[in-house]
């Protein structure tokens, strides 16, 4: 990695105090659970073989978000890999257990790699490129608005921002159920992570835009906040109840033609709404 522009990772692994667990390498012989596909569990053979822990020792039960903390509580699992914000909750809830979290063993998340071979043989260009890169974002922190409005130039008004949720809903459903079981229970790690990540700005900046489409007459003069709060429903609702809407649609599971079809018609009804 040459460039990291999110260095911590609210990742890691949980576990109980009464297991036996000092460091990292004590996690060999135990039993973890963790959902496949996940980003913390698709991090972890890079946390193991960073801090010398043998993967192939560790029992990984694969399971859905909906029974991971149960069979943790239930004493099924020695640990869970998981989303480590959880842990001052479980802490507060009179659970014994602590964690690591990736970042403090040497994980870095989302970044810019090259291989060995192009910073060989290019290291002007990266060097060039990593100081472009860092000059955008240091641009893009100071300048919001016009950060916004770039973006929505630069993407096609709103079909491809409904196409890319929805592709999110098809590919990353995981992501959705996280958030909906954390509403569920009232929300109590989500909204600081919200305020973290700077929701509510970005949230006034979609706002905004909407407003001067309706100020320039260009869609129809609707609340904004509730469009994208109806919007972002839909997202979340084709991610969680896929299997009933597969049941509804006389399917086993959505397959990709299905899926197309369902982003074809969800963005044609929510552009419908907004034309004049």
């Amino acid at each position: 990695m040459v460039m990291c522009y999110v260095p911590k990772p609210q990742l890691g692994v949980i576990y109980h105090t009464n297991k036996g667990i000092e460091s990292s390498i004590d996690l060999e012989g135990k039993t973890l659970g963790s959902v496949p596909g996940s980003g913390e569990f698709m991090l972890f053979p890079a946390f193991c073989k960073k801090n010398g822990v043998a993967i192939d020792n560790i029992k990984i039960e694969q399971v859905s978000y909906g029974v991971l903390h149960g069979m943790f509580f239930e004493g099924k699992l020695d640990g869970i890999i998981t989303f480590m914000p959880y842990l001052p909750r479980f802490k507060a809830d009179g659970h014994k257990v602590t964690g690591f979290q990736y970042e403090d063993y040497g994980i870095y998340f989302n970044g810019v790699c090259a291989t060995e071979k192009f910073l060989t043989e290019n290291p002007v260009t990266v060097r060039r490129f990593i100081h472009a890169s860092q000059k955008a974002f240091d641009w893009i922190y100071e300048h919001p608005k016009e950060s916004v409005d770039i973006f929505f130039k630069a993407q096609p008004a709103l079909k491809s921002y409904i196409e890319r949720i929805l592709r999110s809903s098809q590919k990353r459903p995981h992501l959705s159920k996280i958030l909906i079981n954390e509403m569920n229970r009232g929300a109590t790690v989500a909204i600081p992570f919200f305020r973290n990540l700077k929701t509510e700005t970005t949230f006034r900046k979609l706002k905004e835009r909407f407003e001067s489409w309706k100020a320039d007459d260009k869609i129809r003069p609707i609340d904004p906040v509730q469009y994208i709060l109806l919007l972002w429903a839909a997202q979340h609702f084709y991610a969680a109840f896929e299997p009933e809407i597969a049941y509804i649609m006389g399917r086993k599971k959505l397959r990709d033609e299905d899926w197309n079809n369902i982003i074809k018609q969800v963005k044609k009804i929510f552009l419908d709404i907004l034309e004049k």
